[in-house]
């Protein structure tokens, strides 16, 4: 994703397709999402092929992995402290933001406003194809990007 400042001024299209960082400030969020088999889960992964895999590894603790994830988007998008007025501080360290066409839960409206929240450089890689997890769905372009950006960074150094 974008910095995320970018999120809070992206505009209600962004807000819609982030529905679930404000479903996990619930507390029935994390049992709704492991019910009926995981339903609801599967289908906000839009039932990708290595879905399974991530539910044995979300249940291999009780309040675990699942609790964990869930806290991150409780720590950084609390209704009760809207970051529109606590906003992160700008990001100095060169920066490398991959994202994909096909997000469903990132647009690209997010994603274009971190240049306005940072003061190092930017690179910005766009893999089509991908989905929401660009280097689960597509990892040689994500491997590459990466390695390319840090020989890259490296050589100005």
């Amino acid at each position: 994703m974008g910095h995320l400042n970018g999120f809070f001024t992206a505009g209600i299209g962004q807000r819609e397709q982030s529905w679930y960082m404000l479903f996990a400030q619930f507390d029935v969020a994390e049992e709704a999402m492991k019910a009926d088999d995981w339903a609801l889960f599967r289908t906000w992964m839009r039932h990708h092929p290595e879905v399974d895999s991530w539910i044995e590894s979300l249940s291999r603790t009780p309040n675990g992995l699942l609790t964990g994830s869930l806290n991150w988007y409780r720590a950084n998008s609390n209704p009760d402290h809207p970051s529109e007025t606590e906003l992160l501080p700008k990001v100095s360290a060169p920066t490398l933001v991959i994202y994909s066409g096909n997000d469903p839960y990132l647009g690209l409206e997010q994603i274009g406003t971190s240049a306005l929240h940072l003061d190092g450089p930017l690179r910005m890689e766009r893999i089509d194809g991908a989905g929401h997890y660009v280097s689960v769905t597509a990892p040689k372009q994500w491997n590459r990007a990466v390695l390319d950006f840090l020989q890259a960074t490296d050589d100005e150094l």
